[in-house]
C-alpha cells in the first residue's frame, strides 16, 4: 500500500511540473529558452526518487484513477521544447487528402488548401515527410480534428499506451524505482510531445516476450511499419528458437521470409521518396547535429571538420556493430545457430545504445527502443541512460561555451551500459 501511494504521488507531483513548466516556455519554436529548468527539475525529482522510493520494491497494479488525473493535468498544457507534433497533424490531413507527403513539402503551393492552424510553425518547413506510412495512419487519430482537439487525442492515445506498460510492468513484477525515475522522460517526450517512437516500440514487448510465431511476426512488422528503426530486430527472426528444438528455428526462418514478402508493399511505398531525392531523410542523416556523443569526442576534442566527423561516426557505428555480432555469434555457434529470445532481447539493447551515442542527431525519445528489452531484462544502466537524456535540453537556453557538458552527461552512460550488458550476453 505504501508503495502505491508513492508511486501515485511522483505521478502527480511530475505532471503538475511539467505542464507548469510547459506553460512557463510555451513556444512554437524554433527558439526555445527553458532548458536548463527542465533539467533541473528532472534532477532534483531523481534525487527524491533516489531517496523515497525503495530500490528492491516490485511495481505495483497502478490506479486508473490516479493515473488519468495525472493525464488530465498533463492535457492542459502544450508540448514542451517541441514542434514534431505541427507535422505529425500535418502530414496525416496531407495524406488523407489524396497527396504525398513523400514528395509534397508543407511550404508546397499545392497544399494551400489543406486546413492547417499551424502550417506556419512546422519545422522544416522545405523538407517532405520522412514517416512510414503506417504512422500517417496513427497521426490521423489527430489529423481528423481541429488542432487543439486532435493533440489532446493523440495525447491521450499516447498516455494509455504509457498506461499499458506501466501494466506491463506489474504483471511482470518489475522493480518499482526504474518506471518512477522515468516519469519525467515518458510524460515529457511521449504523452504530451506524443512522440512516434513509443507506439512504434510498444509492440515489441510482444516480441521479445515470444508470444508465439503469429504475434512474433505481427509485433515486428506493426514495428517497423511505424517507424523502420525495428528493421534492425528482423535479421534475428531467421535464427529464432531453443536449443534443441528445430521446429522453432524453421517457424523464425520462414517467418522471416514472409516479413520481408509482406514488406515490399511497405517498401515500395515509402521509396516514392526517390523522387523527391530523399530531401527529408538525407537533410536529417547529413546535416543535422543535436547533442551527439561520438561525433561530438571527434568534432569538439579533436577539432575534425563536421563532414569528417560524420563519416568516422559512421565508421564507428559500423565497427562496434561487428564487435557485437561476433559477441552474439560466439553464443549462437555454441546453440547450433539457434538464438534465444533473451539473446535477442540483449542484442537489442546493444544495437539501440550504440546508435544513441554514435548517431549526431541524439533525440531523447529514442531511448524507448533500447528501454523495452532493458526493462524486460532487469538492466539498470540502460535506465539511467534514459533519465539523464534530460540533458539533451541544455541546447535551449544554456550559453554554448557550456554545451559539451550537456553532450557529456547524455553520454557518458554508454561505457558503463556496455560492461553491464556484457555481463548479461550468453545467459539464456
Amino acid at each position: 500500500m505504501k508503495e502505491s501511494w508513492r508511486i501515485h504521488l511522483f505521478w502527480l507531483i511530475n505532471s503538475i511540473a511539467i505542464t507548469v513548466l510547459a506553460h512557463i516556455f510555451q513556444s512554437p519554436g524554433p527558439e526555445y529558452t527553458g532548458g536548463p529548468f527542465y533539467i533541473a527539475w528532472t534532477l532534483i525529482y531523481g534525487i527524491a526518487v533516489w531517496i523515497f522510493i525503495p530500490k528492491k520494491s516490485i511495481l505495483p497494479v497502478p490506479s486508473l484513477g490516479v493515473f488519468c488525473i495525472g493525464l488530465v493535468i498533463i492535457l492542459l498544457g502544450e508540448p514542451l521544447f517541441e514542434n514534431d507534433h505541427y507535422r505529425y497533424i500535418w502530414e496525416s490531413k496531407v495524406f488523407f487528402k489524396g497527396f504525398n507527403p513523400y514528395l509534397t513539402p508543407p511550404e508546397a503551393v499545392a497544399l494551400d488548401g489543406v486546413e492547417f492552424t499551424h502550417r506556419k510553425d512546422i519545422g522544416f518547413p522545405y523538407l517532405p515527410g520522412i514517416y512510414p506510412p503506417l504512422a500517417l495512419v496513427w497521426f490521423y487519430l489527430a489529423g481528423a480534428f481541429k488542432y487543439d482537439f486532435g493533440l489532446r487525442v493523440l495525447q491521450l492515445a499516447n498516455g494509455f499506451l504509457v498506461w499499458f506498460l506501466w501494466r506491463q510492468g506489474a504483471r511482470f513484477k518489475w522493480r518499482l524505482w526504474p518506471l518512477v525515475l522515468l516519469f519525467p522522460f515518458f510524460q515529457k517526450e511521449f504523452i504530451q510531445s506524443v512522440h512516434l517512437d513509443l507506439v512504434a516500440a510498444i509492440p515489441l514487448i510482444f516480441y521479445f516476450q515470444n508470444s508465439g510465431p503469429f504475434k512474433n511476426l505481427l509485433s515486428l512488422f506493426l514495428s517497423y511499419q511505424l517507424k523502420v528503426l525495428g528493421l534492425a530486430l528482423l535479421p534475428f527472426q531467421f535464427f529464432r528458437g531453443h536449443p534443441g528444438d528445430k521446429s522453432l528455428k524453421r517457424w523464425g526462418y520462414r517467418g522471416a521470409v514472409f516479413l520481408v514478402i509482406m514488406s515490399l508493399p511497405f517498401l515500395w511505398s515509402w521509396a516514392h521518396q526517390f523522387k523527391g531525392d530523399w530531401h527529408g531523410m538525407r537533410a536529417f542523416s547529413s546535416y543535422w547535429v543535436w547533442n551527439p556523443g561520438f561525433y561530438s569526442l571527434l568534432h569538439r576534442l579533436f577539432g575534425l571538420a563536421s563532414s569528417q566527423a560524420r563519416v568516422l561516426t559512421t565508421y564507428g557505428y559500423g565497427l562496434y556493430l561487428i564487435w557485437l555480432a561476433i559477441m552474439i555469434l560466439r553464443c549462437v555457434w555454441r546453440q547450433k545457430w539457434i538464438i534465444t529470445n533473451r539473446q535477442i532481447m540483449q542484442a537489442a539493447v546493444g544495437i539501440f545504445a550504440g546508435l544513441l551515442f554514435f548517431t549526431p542527431v541524439y533525440n531523447p525519445w529514442y531511448c524507448i527502443w533500447m528501454l523495452i528489452p532493458s526493462l524486460l531484462l532487469g538492466l539498470r544502466l540502460p535506465i539511467i541512460y534514459a533519465f539523464f537524456s534530460c540533458f539533451s535540453y541544455a541546447f535551449y537556453g544554456v550559453d554554448e561555451v557550456w554545451l559539451p557538458l550537456g553532450e557529456l552527461m547524455t553520454h557518458l552512460w554508454f561505457f558503463p551500459l556496455l560492461w553491464e550488458l556484457r555481463r548479461h550476453v550468453g545467459t539464456r
